[in-house]
């Protein structure tokens, strides 16, 4: 408890430091990583607070220490801002966030339609697994993104049938949804990787001249 309490006292200080010592302060609030740092940091002083206050007092905030140790999980996007291969991931999925808007309404769509189909076939079936609409949608969801859990199943050959197509189709749009993604990320690892190239090559030279 105090090695913790010493940490969050040295990250609270550092994130301190940052903010005197931004440029701007647009720079560090424009900043993702920012927010994270400031939200485990402060979940993690209020945490204390809490159970010092518990101390004196018959208060239990059990769901509110509960959303605070989830907050402190935060702290590891620290780490993103000093891996490269991160940054361009997360710079990948923000540059296809179209072509994920599109992927998620096809998969919503085919979820629902799906979902319901299934729920209708299974209806009629006494030992099905699937009692409501809301397990056909679960099933569907799990059948489309080729995941199954194997908690629901089902029993009749036309959903048996059914099940087989949607998780074709299923297939079929991700693997052409997916790629997009890839190939944008790849040609900003390119990019990255001879742009670092170039910085080492010019800082050689410069250090052979002056030698």
């Amino acid at each position: 408890m105090i090695i913790e309490l010493l940490c969050t006292i040295i990250f609270f200080t550092e994130l301190c430091l940052r903010i005197y010592l931004a440029p701007t302060f647009y720079q560090i609030y424009s900043d993702i990583c920012f927010w994270f740092e400031l939200s485990s940091v402060l979940s993690n002083l209020f945490m204390y607070i809490i159970i010092e206050i518990q101390k004196y007092k018959k208060i239990y905030f059990y769901s509110c220490l509960t959303f605070i140790s989830i907050l402190r999980s935060l702290r590891i996007f620290r780490f993103t801002r000093q891996i490269i291969i991160l940054k361009i991931f997360l710079y990948s999925l923000i540059h296809s966030i179209r072509q994920l808007f599109h992927l998620f309404i096809i998969l919503i769509s085919m979820i629902l339609f799906f979902g319901e189909l299934i729920y209708l076939i299974e209806e009629w079936t006494s030992d099905s697994s699937i009692q409501t609409v809301t397990d056909g949608y679960w099933l569907t969801a799990l059948t489309v993104t080729s995941l199954g859990y194997g908690d629901l199943y089902p029993t009749h050959t036309y959903s048996r049938i059914l099940m087989s197509i949607c998780s074709i189709i299923g297939l079929v749009i991700i693997a052409i949804t997916v790629p997009e993604i890839y190939h944008y990320f790849d040609r900003m690892y390119q990019n990255e990787t001879k742009k670092r190239h170039i910085i080492r090559y010019i800082y050689s030279d410069q250090i052979a001249l002056r030698i």
